[in-house]
């Protein structure tokens, strides 16, 4: 549960976050997911009203591959397979049209918009990694391949001196100085993939944050 408290003045209060939950058993409870019978939807159940009016439930790739990998370990360290069955519907979930358009694997989505977040790319697809090694499942590794694609395809475009757009509109720019999380990601994805594209933008955004950029 993570407190909000009076956060840009949301007034969101104590929620479930599904991002920071760590127990398997907490996903499987029926009242924390949506069954789409060939897919579950790990849903935030609270308005989000930062940036644009988000009115809960809404989805996001970032919720549905931590309820998957969450799951998958489980699994590993148990050997229950409810949980392997869940991480399986979850990962469909992940695989749907409602999260993924051509491999881009959507940070937010509602039922008027949705939205194509670099961040939540690189954490999405690099856990599509994680989840098949845990796993074995050949769809992820697919799906993974596909979604780095993506990121090689568009990630150049997205970055500029100083830091990168927040998504595919160009609405919002994050400075790396701010958000070195981003590099973080963009670090795994690279040893994930030795992509020569991602190396040479991780190279870039690491000199950023280095020698950061002044207006």
């Amino acid at each position: 549960m993570v407190d909000y408290k009076n956060l840009f003045g949301l007034n969101i209060g104590k929620v479930y976050n599904p991002n920071f939950v760590d127990n398997a058993d907490w996903f499987l409870d029926s009242s924390n997911y949506e069954d789409h019978v060939d897919y579950y939807l790990i849903p935030y159940g609270y308005n989000w009203h930062f940036n644009s009016k988000i009115s809960g439930p809404w989805y996001g790739c970032e919720a549905q591959s931590k309820a998957m990998l969450v799951t998958a370990k489980k699994y590993n360290e148990t050997g229950d397979f409810k949980y392997l069955e869940f991480s399986k519907k979850v990962f469909n979930g992940l695989n749907s049209p409602v999260l993924n358009q051509d491999g881009w694997l959507l940070g937010v989505v509602t039922e008027k918009h949705n939205a194509k977040i670099l961040n939540s790319q690189l954490f999405c697809v690099a856990n599509l990694m994680t989840y098949y090694e845990y796993t074995g499942d050949e769809r992820a590794l697919t799906l993974f391949k596909k979604g780095v694609g993506v990121v090689e395809k568009n990630i150049d475009d997205l970055t500029e001196d100083c830091g990168t757009y927040y998504s595919l509109t160009k609405d919002r720019f994050v400075s790396h100085q701010k958000h070195p999380e981003y590099i973080k990601m963009l670090e795994r994805l690279y040893f994930m993939t030795e992509s020569d594209t991602l190396k040479n933008m991780l190279d870039k955004w690491q000199h950023d944050y280095k020698f950061p950029c002044y207006s």
